[in-house]
């Protein structure tokens, strides 16, 4: 059943429509920006894949590397 929010385009959609969107997709988000994938290989994932690679994430943090994190 299609939704009213199907039907908008972007600039009818408020900044609290993309914020509610980015918690109910949060891990696939954290994976683009904490894991370093990028969105092609998280589209590739199935499920149990995404919550496998996020359980990873949790065991595993990525270290940042940088000048201020020596």
């Amino acid at each position: 059943m299609a939704r009213l929010s199907d039907f908008l385009t972007a600039s009818d959609k408020s900044r609290r429509f993309f914020e509610r969107e980015a918690k109910k997709n949060w891990m696939y988000w954290r994976l683009v920006f904490e894991g370093g994938l990028s969105p092609s290989e998280v589209d590739l994932m199935d499920w149990d894949e995404l919550q496998e690679a996020n359980a990873a994430l949790d065991m595993f943090p990525v270290r940042k590397v940088g000048v201020l994190n020596v």
